[in-house]
């Protein structure tokens, strides 16, 4: 009987604690990164701003992934002829890329700071900025780099960057400023190294990332953060 006892009291701890973790789940719409809370999220596309949900947020976090539209012989068939009669040439066999990657780790600050030192919500409009370049895993040279810049699936951006202003509201005690994460464009393949008479002497796996741009403008995520310490 105790031990059935005992077990009755276990299989309802369960069931609270699921139903708990279930309800914190359903309710839990504050996005928080450092420490500091997430007022709104933007997607800036095309120098175009359109705020989205956490869910559409999530989505986009979501990385797509393709298989390459080149067949290797396809990729930089001029890259296959020497220059000269014992020069070596090179060749980018891409394996799959994905667009729309979101490159968290190059979230940073692109507004000034201002704090809300009176007793009622405080608007604000706030210029942003930001750059972002092209990256590669490993270390190349100029002719690898080329190689790879040709031979990925999309058009190759060297840099790119954004430039706008956006009204944000801070609450009183508060700090408000904007960061930026960029979206970008990711290959990744073997960037390999023939002899003149066609033999491999060198293979190298590279992951890149080029800045994703529909027009002239960097496109990315525009978070609207608040905190009552200052970032």
């Amino acid at each position: 009987m105790k031990r059935f006892l005992n077990m009755f009291l276990i299989l309802l701890l369960i069931l609270t604690f699921s139903s708990f973790v279930t309800a914190m789940s359903e309710n839990d719409d504050q996005l928080c990164l450092a420490g500091h809370k997430v007022k709104a999220i933007y997607l800036v596309r095309n120098g175009k701003m359109k705020e989205i949900s956490i869910n559409e947020y999530n989505q986009i976090k979501k990385e797509e992934v393709f298989q390459s539209k080149k067949l290797a012989y396809e990729s930089n068939e001029e890259g296959k002829k020497p220059q000269g009669i014992t020069d070596d040439w090179y060749r980018y066999d891409e394996l799959g890329f994905s667009e729309d990657v979101l490159v968290e780790n190059e979230r940073e600050r692109v507004s000034r700071i201002v704090y809300n030192d009176t007793s009622n919500p405080s608007k604000r409009t706030l210029e942003y900025s930001s750059n972002s370049s092209h990256s590669f895993s490993i270390s190349l040279t100029s002719t690898e780099r080329s190689h790879v810049q040709s031979g990925a699936s999309f058009a190759w951006a060297t840099s790119a960057s954004v430039r706008d202003e956006n009204e944000i509201i801070i609450e009183p005690g508060e700090y408000g400023w904007f960061e930026f994460a960029p979206l970008k464009k990711k290959t990744w393949g073997d960037i390999k190294r023939f002899s003149w008479l066609g033999e491999l002497k060198e293979k190298k796996s590279v992951t890149a990332y080029s800045p994703q741009k529909i027009g002239r403008d960097l496109d990315g995520i525009l978070y609207q953060m608040t905190s009552t310490k200052r970032p």
